[in-house]
């Protein structure tokens, strides 16, 4: 730790922690409210939680269509945990407690961070709450979340044992923690590994020890050791398809940083203001270190290396590729970490008190603001959800169900695949099991990707309905429809309604006949 002895408290710590967990406690009631916390890509991964469960026990109409993935890839521990919690709680809760340990985990594992690197007790520990529930979270990004409460963990753990003393003893626990975070999220994995590295070389160069430092990396590589060589097995035996980089232009990278991307969530336009309110509490708690210490403040050894990290990381953001290989999404995920960081160099700087309180005060506000705006939509979004998850009583077991979404709400596009929870459904809209670092994938002759037409890359797709039917000799036992148009006018939608009256007939519509469920017309008899 790297208290200042000198500090004059005026939040005391008492005040400081009953706070902490009274905003934590608040956060877990609004995931808690409903049965789904419906997030972009959380209805596939719980869908494939409920097939993990049924390829581990040899379940023959699952292992008909899927298989697992013979490759160690990098996500497994958010479908095993949800595995779990569908055991535990019931598969249509899986998602909730995920999103319940993800934030509770984070906040947790943030503040025994600020815990090791300024004072217990801080109120900068409440820092982290306007980072519980961003872009990653909303996306469904269930393992780079649960990454970044490891990654605080791992990094809490490191600093509290790397302190002049050697890491015999502890070497079995650090190996074992890398491993979990390379099963949980490759670029976490990565970042955690760097991140200390980084900060051992930061420290012990301060310190001029350079022989302690060439024991704690012979410590840190052996540590890590187990977790490199699954890496490299992993990039030797995966077989993504492309490592193509994609960037995106220096303008839109600016305009991320300025409005602070990764806190924007549901509706861009109307979370500016909040998320200003968050970078406006992180800039007054910056100036008023300023203030306090003119000189050397990157440079200090109080929190120096937090500051440095997340100039480095913002610098990145403005210079790497926002997808590489089957990677996406990596420049709202580099954001979050600097913005964090930032953060966490505020909490550890010296700074005037009352400034102190004023800043955290903002950055809280503007957290709870977009807390309350993200409830109210919530709420809508899991309307929809029990919408679309009232057809799954007229589904029949072992049935295969195709969705057409027609809905232009970003959000929804995955809705369909809670019907997979319950019946042994094959829902055929399961794109994470295309990918090549997808734990569960499509057994390859029966991907139906290819022989959709456009049905999932369009909100007017064209779709043959019987190519895959023909391909394979499996038939689409349901199709249900979200929001489609009742008179059409493009030709595609029009096309897939002839093709539903000739094949299938309606079977039920959902209390807001915003969906519609249509069952495979029997075979005519010889």
């Amino acid at each position: 730790m790297n208290p200042d002895q000198n500090r004059r408290w005026i939040v005391h710590p008492w005040l400081a922690n009953g706070l902490f967990f009274a905003m934590l406690l608040l956060y877990c009631a609004v995931v808690a409210e409903g049965r789904f916390f419906p997030t972009v890509d959380g209805p596939v991964h719980s869908y494939n939680a409920r097939l993990f469960g049924d390829l581990l026990v040899g379940d023959p109409h699952s292992s008909a269509f899927f298989h697992f993935n013979g490759v160690p890839v990098p996500y497994w521990t958010s479908t095993v945990l949800m595995w779990l919690f569908g055991i535990l709680f019931g598969p249509t809760e899986a998602e909730r407690a995920m999103v319940l340990l993800i934030i509770i985990a984070t906040a947790l594992a943030f503040r025994r961070f600020m815990h090791t690197v300024t004072e217990p007790n801080s109120i900068g520990s409440l820092l982290i709450f306007p980072f519980l529930w961003t872009a990653p979270l909303q996306l469904g990004f269930f393992n780079f979340c649960l990454g970044l409460a490891l990654f605080f963990f791992f990094l809490s753990w490191w600093l509290r044992r790397s302190k002049g003393q050697s890491m015999v003893g502890n070497a079995n626990v650090g190996t074992l923690l890398f491993i979990l975070l390379f099963f949980t999220h490759l670029m976490v994995f990565a970042m955690t590994l760097a991140v200390v590295a980084g900060h051992a070389c930061w420290m012990k160069w301060r310190m001029r020890d350079t022989s302690f430092l060439r024991s704690l990396f012979k410590d840190l590589a052996l540590m890590a050791l187990p977790a490199l060589v699954l890496c490299v097995w992993y990039f030797i035996t995966s077989d993504s398809e492309s490592t193509e980089a994609i960037a995106i232009p220096i303008s839109e990278r600016w305009e991320w940083l300025m409005h602070a991307q990764p806190l924007l969530t549901l509706v861009w336009d109307q979370e500016r203001p909040m998320a200003r309110a968050v970078q406006a509490g992180l800039l007054l708690l910056t100036l008023a270190a300023f203030r306090h210490r003119r000189k050397a403040l990157l440079f200090s050894p109080t929190g120096g290396a937090w500051g440095s990290l997340a100039l480095l990381l913002f610098a990145a953001c403005l210079l790497l590729p926002d997808r590489f290989a089957s990677g996406t999404a990596l420049l709202v995920r580099l954001q979050l970490f600097a913005l964090i960081m930032w953060a966490v160099w505020c909490a550890a700087q010296p700074m005037n008190e009352v400034l102190r309180v004023l800043g955290v005060s903002l950055v809280s506000f503007g957290g709870l603001w977009h807390l309350h705006f993200q409830q109210d939509h919530l709420r809508v979004l899991r309307a929809e959800a029990e919408d679309l998850y009232s057809m799954h009583v007229a589904i029949a077991a072992d049935a295969t169900v195709l969705p057409l979404n027609y809905s232009a709400n970003w959000v929804q596009g995955n809705f369909s695949d809670y019907l997979g929870l319950w019946k042994n459904t094959i829902v055929l809209d399961n794109f994470v099991a295309r990918a090549p670092h997808a734990p569960i994938r499509w057994l390859r002759e029966l991907e139906p990707f290819d022989d959709m037409g456009t049905l999932y890359n369009s909100l007017q797709p064209c779709v043959q309905l019987d190519a895959w039917t023909e391909r394979t000799g499996r038939t689409i036992d349901h199709i249900i429809t979200s929001g489609m148009p009742g008179s059409p006018t493009d030709s595609c939608t029009i096309d897939v309604q002839r093709q539903l009256l000739y094949r299938y007939d309606l079977s039920v519509v959902s209390p807001s006949s915003v969906v519609k469920l249509y069952t495979l017309k029997p075979t005519p008899g010889p």
